[in-house]
């Protein structure tokens, strides 16, 4: 393996890395930014209590997760990069998604889950072109979870 794709690959696990340290932020401007402008999102808007359509472009999907994020108390997220495949410009990922997250007034939320992912090399560096989740798990807990200040 070349040099070159050696920094390819790191880049885009540190993408899919930036995608879920940016969701346990909160942080929806933070995870658009790693978005080209006419990406595609499959599989998410489901989850967050919308029809299941494919979401176009960083304003939609900014709009989806900032609602999202706007009700929850936390958010964890966890992403085990499985596969990568780069051809020029162009690169294809997988990743396993495990997440924690609780909404106001609800029960912990656990997910697990699939990203396949397809990736453009662009002037700023690798960007998501296509974000395709499939969900794997879904469920919720009623424990009684301490929170630390500041934990969120």
């Amino acid at each position: 393996m070349k040099l070159d794709e050696i920094v390819d690959r790191m880049a885009i696990q540190d993408l899919i890395t930036s995608h879920s340290v940016n969701a346990g932020r909160l942080d929806a401007a933070a995870i658009v930014a790693n978005f080209t402008e006419d990406v595609v999102l499959r599989g998410i808007s489901v989850l967050c209590g919308r029809p299941d359509v494919d979401l176009v472009g960083r304003d939609a999907i900014a709009e989806l997760f900032a609602e999202t994020f706007s009700s929850m108390v936390f958010l964890q997220q966890l992403s085990q990069v499985t596969y990568v495949r780069i051809e020029g410009n162009i690169a294809q990922a997988r990743a396993m998604v495990r997440e924690c997250g609780l909404f106001r007034g609800q029960d912990m939320t656990i997910m697990m889950g699939n990203y396949e992912d397809e990736f453009l090399r662009t002037a700023e560096g690798w960007r998501f072109k296509k974000r395709s989740f499939t969900l794997v798990a879904l469920g919720q807990t009623a424990v009684n979870w301490l929170m630390l200040p500041g934990a969120g």
